[in-house]
């Protein structure tokens, strides 16, 4: 798969995260139910809190978790990050990751 395909996925996985978070019990039902609906929890932590909500989120869905994780690490200063990010957002060049997502077509 692409960066292009991963960031498509990423982009549709975030808008389906949206609407699952205004509407949590149609999520568990759609996890829980007898149909073939599986559910990836991605997420990226650079503290640690995201993680713990991930892990929230796995333990109400029963779904799988991967965490994203770049080769090089992020500056530690917080404005550095902040500008390295918005250089990736204008450019759309995003870091190389450490492991490539799974296979979410099926």
């Amino acid at each position: 798969m692409t960066q292009k395909k991963y960031q498509e996925c990423f982009i549709t996985g975030a808008n389906k995260a949206r609407a699952t978070a205004r509407n949590p019990e149609s999520a568990h039902s759609a996890a829980t139910g007898s149909g073939s609906t599986r559910i990836l929890v991605i997420y990226y932590s650079l503290t640690g809190n995201t993680k713990s909500i991930a892990e929230m989120i796995r333990e109400k869905t029963g779904g799988d978790v991967f965490e994203i994780e770049t080769l090089e690490d992020y500056p530690a200063d917080y404005s550095r990050i902040i500008a390295e990010a918005k250089t990736e957002l204008e450019t759309g060049e995003l870091p190389a990751l450490k492991k490539s997502p799974p296979e979410i077509s099926n």
